[in-house]
């Protein structure tokens, strides 16, 4: 009898060190092309959707009706401005409203006082609670202002006219659609001086800061878990995230919400953000606004509000929550003292974890601790690494900050990529004796400090930290229970990408430009894969050079790409001043968009500088006339201006002040010694001192909408200095020059282009003499 054949084995391969993490590289990729898609706005909505639903096609035709049919800017006081109000009491009429317009005069401290004039209607309900549903109409001087704000004065217009069609409120309905949100939110702050905001309990507005995307709740009231819970449960695709608020904050922005926390009131801000290189820009049009994100907003903020006009607003449960969305689909919550509680529990059982896997012997204390070394110093190499990518791409853009401004999608890569190689390259190299629940134990030590971290400094992060170390405890401890010899990569790695690829997303579509510190978020989000890495004893060389391909290819992409296009405009503005008194020539000054403040002369294109240095100008100077806020690149002295100088009239007891425009001009600039008071008794205490803590205080002027500004002024302690001028938006005639060498990517933003025209009354004395009469 022929002996037994051996049984046979079917040997499965081990993956090669570079397919390992080539393969995490490719499902990272995989997760983020799902996660936005699955993310995405829904699409538009058409007009034959029940009455009682929001249509987003009837939102976008209320948004025309703001608009206009030439799509004009509507800054404050101007005639367009004025014209959309028309246009938009016409629509609340047609829906059987009964809108008034308030006008006020408002003057904070270091703003400047504005002309507001609020639309308000309201849907009277059975308590003397109302719901406040907010929106600005009013439009920045540069853009016509198409998201932000006339998409959301179009869909609360289409809010309105579908709850006219459900259940009668129990509580009140004021809508108001400000005006001079853009001029520092005075429209905000006149609505308090309305007897109708003695009534409101809570306030839900609409913004934008970018032309598509998802509709985000970005904002709550300190009292937020009641306002969070019905959102969570009515919104038909929330998508909201704590940590939102707290990198609002940090921002440069703000909306009219921040004037009406102010006032003790519950809140919630909706805005869409995506596209936000389009933002105060021309480009905010009609033509790139998404319907899908106006529906979005729509429906988000209609099932918010109708749930509120329901509610007991005199029993709103008290506390606050942190919460993060997942996919757009649901609310994770919890109380700000479970925050800790949650934490600090999920750290120690993840001790646990690693003191029963040490006895087990799958993770001894010395793999432990190189793994945890070798994890942190693979974060200092990827922000090398970053750091020297960013330092090259620069080389090869010719020293531009955001060389991908116009590709978002090429930065996001860039990040993914350096950090991938930056992190596999060191943890292949030097972790071939650590174990792999090892690195397990490390990467997610690292997670559980970051969490306690943010729950002492941060606890609105704290959820995008705590959801993915809770998967990976749970799926730890079921693993060890298993006594599984491996640790456990999918489910956490899938649950850490779901939540942080949005964060990354975020990061790489803020203008953020330098890569050394754009690779913390995918850090975070790469390394519940870093496992899979460790135990190599000897890699070879193929990773080295499949990870200088990758860098290579990327790099090659980001420098031959363009720094902008039409759709990614570089914002640039001109500012022209005329002091007619003191000078046969006007000054120019080059502003440059805030996002491309880590080098704002790098922008500026050359054919630019070349006609400012051919004219005696100045390029990279700090140069100012009257201050500005923005970036001041450029100084270009040019002939002088064309433009008729506002009348100026003094009475003979100096008393009474006016400024009367023959330039059609509503923005005005008032440099006195003297206290300020607009005709209602309105006092304003003036923006800044020129020079600071020199001659005289700015004071600054929007509107009135008809006829001259007229003043009341205080008699100073010594004699009076006072010099005023009028602002007109648009490039003057002498900078036709300058406005052409922008470039067919350089566009006008924020305030835009504008002339600022002035003369003296009374001069500050020289040489002690009396103050001389201008003319």
């Amino acid at each position: 009898m022929p002996p037994k054949p051996p049984p046979v084995t079917h040997r499965h391969p081990v993956a090669s060190p570079t397919a390992r993490w080539l393969g995490a590289l490719a499902a990272a990729l995989l997760a983020l092309v799902l996660v936005r898609a699955l993310a995405a706005p829904p699409a538009p909505s058409p007009a034959d959707v029940p009455p009682d639903s929001f249509s987003s096609a009837r939102a976008l035709e209320y948004t025309r009706v703001v608009l206009g049919p030439d799509e004009a800017p509507r800054p404050t006081a101007s005639a367009a401005n004025r014209a959309s109000r028309e246009r938009i009491l016409a629509s609340l009429d047609e829906l059987g409203l009964e809108p008034t317009v308030q006008g006020a005069w408002t003057c904070p401290e270091h703003i400047g006082c504005a002309w507001s004039q609020n639309i308000l209607a309201r849907v009277e309900g059975q308590t003397s609670d109302a719901v406040v549903l907010s929106a600005h109409y009013d439009s920045i001087e540069a853009s016509p202002g198409a998201a932000d704000d006339a998409a959301g004065v179009g869909a609360a217009i289409e809010i309105v006219r579908a709850l006219q069609h459900g259940p009668a409120p129990k509580n009140s309905l004021i809508l108001l659609i400000s005006d001079s949100e853009e001029v520092y939110l005075n429209g905000a702050r006149a609505f308090w001086e309305h007897p109708w905001s003695k009534e409101a309990a809570v306030i839900v507005n609409l913004e934008a800061s970018g032309t598509t995307g998802p509709s985000l709740l970005f904002q709550t009231g300190p009292e937020n878990r009641w306002i969070v819970g019905m959102y969570a449960r009515h919104a038909p695709q929330p998508a909201t995230g704590s940590m939102l608020a707290s990198l609002y904050a940090l921002s440069s922005n703000a909306t009219d919400l921040d004037v009406h926390l102010d006032h003790g009131v519950d809140a919630a801000n909706f805005a869409f953000t995506g596209g936000s290189a389009r933002y105060h820009t021309p480009l905010d049009n009609l033509a790139h606004l998404d319907e899908g994100s106006l529906r979005h907003q729509g429906e988000s903020a209609l099932a918010l509000v109708a749930a509120l006009l329901s509610a007991d607003l005199e029993a709103r449960p008290e506390g606050r929550v942190v919460y993060q969305d997942l996919l757009h689909r649901t609310v994770f919550s919890w109380g700000e003292t479970a925050n800790s509680v949650l934490s600090v529990l999920l750290v120690l059982l993840l001790g646990g974890l690693a003191f029963a896997l040490r006895r087990r012997g799958a993770a001894p204390f010395g793999s432990t601790a190189k793994a945890l070394g070798l994890s942190l110093l693979a974060v200092l190499v990827a922000g090398i690494l970053g750091y020297t990518v960013s330092f090259l791409v620069s080389l090869g853009t010719g020293g531009h900050p955001a060389p991908w401004w116009a590709a978002a999608g090429v930065w996001e890569l860039l990040y993914l990529v350096v950090t991938a190689v930056g992190l596999s390259l060191t943890v292949l190299h030097l972790g071939g004796r650590v174990s792999a629940w090892a690195a397990f134990v490390a990467v997610w030590s690292i997670w559980g400090a970051g969490l306690l971290v943010a729950v002492a400094y941060g606890p609105s992060f704290a959820p995008i930290l705590l959801m993915p170390l809770a998967a990976a405890v749970l799926a730890g401890g079921a693993a060890w229970a298993r006594a599984g010899s491996a640790p456990p990569i999918a489910v956490p790695t899938l649950i850490t990408l779901l939540v942080w690829i949005p964060v990354c997303d975020s990061v790489a579509s803020s203008g953020y430009s330098d890569a050394t510190l754009g690779v913390l978020p995918w850090f975070f989000a790469l390394s519940p894969m870093l496992p899979l890495l460790v135990g190599q004893s000897s890699p070879g060389r193929r990773p080295l050079v499949v990870g200088a391909a990758l860098l290579a290819g990327v790099l090659g992409v980001a420098v031959l790409l363009p720094v902008a296009d039409e759709a990614h405009p570089v914002g640039m503005n001109l500012f022209t001043v005329q002091d007619l008194d003191d000078s046969e020539v006007s000054q120019t000054q080059v502003e440059v968009s805030w996002n491309f403040a880590a080098n704002p002369v790098a922008v500026i294109p050359e054919p630019m500088k070349k006609i400012i240095a051919r004219d005696g100008g100045v390029v990279g100077s700090g140069w100012g006339v009257l201050g500005s806020s923005l970036s001041i690149n450029g100084l270009w002295p040019g002939p002088a201006l064309q433009e008729p100088a506002p009348t100026l009239l003094l009475s003979e007891d100096e008393t009474l002040f006016t400024v009367a425009s023959n330039r059609g001009a509503t923005i005005h600039h008032v440099c006195t010694n003297a206290s300020v008071t607009l005709p209602d008794g309105t006092t304003s205490p003036g923006v800044w001192d020129l020079p600071p803590g020199g001659i005289c205080r700015v004071h600054r002027f929007y509107g009135p909408e008809e006829g001259p500004l007229r003043l009341s002024l205080g008699r100073p302690a010594e004699p009076l200095v006072l010099w005023a001028g009028d602002i007109l938006p648009g490039a003057a005639g002498p900078t036709t020059e300058l406005s052409a060498a922008r470039g067919p990517h350089g566009v006008p933003f924020h305030f835009g282009d504008r002339t600022l025209v002035g003369r003296w009354v009374r001069k500050p004395p020289a040489d002690g003499s009396p103050p001389e009469a201008g003319e």
